[in-house]
């Protein structure tokens, strides 16, 4: 009985294994084994910046971002926020709300939290997160919007989460080579603290070769 019982389990485990295996080479061919790339930004939505690696473009025209399936629009205002023109006239009051892809929103532009957010209250709220960011970043980016408004916001919202702990270990953690955002690191441990950095050479032979892309977070 026992022996009968093992060759049972053993079987099973060999017919898992066998279908796991060929699932995973025919999601290969398909566009489906592409799930790990599940978002992509369009080119040059983000620019290299001395101080915080990468910044959204300013006035970025409405292009495709790609994210689980069909895209949806994104574009970026005169501030590199994807949001309308800021449009903040003097004394006017409004919110502005910074934060990672939470904020920055994987959502077509009415579908936003900031967007909900500005219909449900009837005030300006400026929406500018930006994605793969952590507090570090977006204390210094907020600092840089303060110097472009014409005056403070009556509040400052940001969404945090407990993925900023590692953002702001590796910030400034990204670079824009050839258009694409990618990661400045080869190799990077965040609990012993080890990291290995491209170089500049490095990361253009690799975007070339398209082995590493903006889908790479």
């Amino acid at each position: 009985m026992i022996k009968k019982a093992l060759r049972r389990v053993l079987i099973n485990l060999f017919i898992m294994t066998v279908v796991v295996v060929f699932s995973d080479v025919f999601l290969g061919f398909t566009s489906i084994g592409n799930v790990k790339n599940i978002f992509s930004f369009p080119d040059y939505y983000f620019i290299s910046d001395s101080d915080l690696g990468v910044v959204q473009a300013a006035n970025f025209k409405r292009s495709v971002f790609s994210f689980r399936g069909p895209g949806h629009e994104i574009f970026n205002n005169e501030l590199g926020c994807f949001d309308s023109s800021a449009g903040i006239q003097k004394n006017t009051p409004y919110i502005l709300i910074i934060g990672d892809s939470f904020t920055w929103g994987y959502a077509k532009f009415d579908d936003k939290w900031g967007w909900h957010l500005e219909k449900i209250l009837g005030i300006r709220v400026l929406k500018c997160g930006v994605p793969g960011t952590g507090s570090r970043y977006q204390l210094e980016w907020l600092k840089r919007l303060f110097k472009k408004l014409p005056h403070p916001p009556k509040l400052v919202i940001q969404l945090y989460d407990e993925t900023d702990f590692n953002d702001d270990v590796v910030y400034p953690g990204y670079t824009s080579v050839k258009g694409q955002r990618v990661s400045s690191f080869k190799y990077i441990d965040l609990v012993a603290g080890e990291r290995d950095l491209y170089n500049v050479r490095e990361l253009e032979k690799l975007v070339t070769a398209k082995k590493i892309r903006s889908t790479d977070f």
